[in-house]
Parts: structure tokens; sequence; C-alpha cells
């Protein structure tokens, strides 16, 4: 099974937001007397933020498929395609939505315990996200997806499938 989030603008916008800001900030820099070093790194982190949103999420595209043994993450910028991860379903616990309030946190991290790491594949920023969980190397991830309600499911029904039969 093949999914792939459909780019939504907010990428952009935030992109676009950062640069503004960029700009604004420079340009008040000269008019303040004794601070405008200080406000000239600022306008640059602000531009490093702008160029990061750029091409993590406004021309970044993620693509997830369930192969029979595996969750292949890809990557395209451009017309430059990465695989990202491809990730043993044997050593998947689950996929669930991405805990939001204090009490989901609490029953997720109950169902799952503590993770090690988390790692982002998201195409949209701000997207609705799920979480995969998987071991791998003796650490257990969080791997935050931007996939639909079927693809999750059919997700959750491979790892159940490829773990039954890794116990025979």
């Amino acid at each position: 099974m093949f999914y792939q989030p459909k780019a939504d603008k907010k990428g952009a916008v935030t992109a676009a937001a950062l640069l503004v800001m960029s700009v604004i900030v420079a340009a008040v820099a000269p008019l303040v007397s004794g601070a405008s070093g200080a406000i000239n790194i600022a306008a640059i982190c602000l531009l490093a933020a702008a160029l990061f949103v750029t091409t993590r999420y406004a021309i970044s595209e993620y693509a997830y498929q369930i192969t029979q043994d595996s969750l292949v993450i890809t990557r395209r910028i451009g017309t430059k395609t990465s695989t990202q991860a491809a990730l043993s379903l044997k050593t998947g616990e689950g996929i669930v939505k991405k805990p939001r309030s204090k009490e989901e946190k609490r029953l997720f991290k109950e169902r799952f315990g503590k993770t090690d790491s988390r790692l982002n594949y998201c195409r949209n920023i701000f997207a609705k996200q799920y979480v995969y969980i998987t071991e791998f190397n003796g650490k257990r991830y969080e791997i935050l997806l931007e996939v639909d309600d079927e693809f999750a499911a059919a997700l959750e029904d491979a790892v159940k499938t490829a773990r039954m039969g890794g116990d025979e």
C-alpha cells in the first residue's frame, strides 16, 4: 500500500512570514543605536528559520509504502528522491493518533512506555499526525507520519501480521 499526503500552504506561508520578519528586523537594526549587532543576529536567525521551513515543509514531499516486510519512507525535493527509512514491520509495536491532551499522553506512555527518540516524516507543518512506534538497535523510536486513517489501519494490520509470522 502506498500513501502520499497532499501539500497544504501552511509551510509556504510560515516560511514567507519568517522571511518578512527577517527583513523587517534587519531594516530596524540601523535605527537602534547600540543594539544593532544583536538585532542583526536576530534577523539572521529568522532568515535561517525561513530557509529551514522552506526546505523541510514547503518543498519537501514524503511518501509512505507498506511492503511485505517493511515500512518504507521516501522524501523528494525537486527531482531528487531519497529513502529516509526502511523499517522492519516485525519490530513495529503499533500506530496511534498523536496524543494531544494530557490524558492521551498518559495513555500513550502507559501503552508504549518511554521512547528514546522521535523522528518527524510529515510533509506539512502542523499536520494531523500518527505516531508509529518501532524498535531499532535496542532503542525505541516514535516515527511521526502524516497518513490517513485507512493507511494507519493497514499499517497496524501489517505489523500484527509480521509479528505473528516472526513468532513461528
